[in-house]
């Protein structure tokens, strides 16, 4: 029995030794088998898809097998993958908040080139990002849109951001070295950041103007009761003095006809 529970104790050891050992060389190698595998990133759930799907896990765990030096199961790429897309999106919104604090400048998160890969491939199959922020998906349908004969305008544009740069006593081989997802996207989020403001602030501004305007209406009809009812008050005491005194009130007659 006693030396049963060892062996055991071993083996749990020995499979719980294998499930660190997943190094910066096994995670590139699945990143590349997995991005000749865009049928993982679909996100379609009927059986046929999902057929598809475990058919490349299964063939992405043979060739992973085939060359890495330690086996894993199928199941244990699933998660060091799941866990890869986790820490990519926290990565991207790290990028985006230092991008905005910097006012569209250079992002001060330090770069994590195998992170940038499975950005890479999430981006070029259009998927897995979209929880992140709405605006990507119209930022990327965007990009998707720009023809091909646009890219030596967009090139120029690159030139001419990096001579102004300059000025500004910005190294130029520190953008050259930037992702281009970096250098585009901090742009067009300030752009639309900037739109937007705009048009919240306008909307406030208006919702105040009608504020004023109804508070100053109140204002004045206000006035105009406390002045009417001052004048009635007036009036009525004139008309229990006249009756005190025997008076006629013909006269305070015709002065709440002209009061009305």
């Amino acid at each position: 029995m006693l030396l049963g529970g060892l062996v055991k104790m071993d083996i749990i050891v020995q499979k719980r030794k294998r499930s660190a050992n997943f190094n910066s060389d096994d995670k590139i190698m699945l990143l590349s088998l997995i991005g000749n595998n865009s049928i993982i990133l679909n996100k379609k759930t009927d059986g046929s898809t999902n057929q598809m799907k475990e058919e490349a896990w299964l063939k992405i765990g043979q060739q992973f097998n085939s060359r890495a030096g330690e086996r894993r199961e199928v199941e244990s790429l699933k998660k060091i993958w799941a866990k890869l897309k986790s820490d990519a999106k926290t990565y991207r919104a790290k990028e985006r908040i230092s991008v905005s604090q910097t006012e569209g400048g250079p992002s001060e998160v330090k770069a994590d080139p195998i992170l940038e890969k499975v950005l890479d491939i999430l981006g070029r199959a259009g998927r897995g990002l979209e929880n992140i922020n709405d605006c990507d998906i119209d930022e990327e349908r965007k990009e998707n849109m720009v023809p091909e004969n646009a890219s030596l305008d967009l090139q120029d544009n690159i030139v001419v951001e990096e001579e102004e740069e300059k000025e500004h006593q910005i190294q130029p081989q520190i953008i050259d070295k930037m992702p281009v997802h970096q250098r585009r996207r901090p742009l067009i989020s300030i752009e639309r950041g900037s739109s937007l403001n705009e048009a919240r602030c306008l909307t406030e501004r208006k919702k105040q103007e009608l504020i004023d305007a109804e508070m100053r209406r109140e204002m004045e009809l206000h006035e105009l009761k406390k002045r009417k009812l001052e004048k009635d008050i007036e009036i009525r005491d004139l008309i229990i003095k006249k009756i005190k005194d025997g008076e006629p009130l013909n006269d305070l007659i015709t002065l709440m006809q002209m009061g009305n």
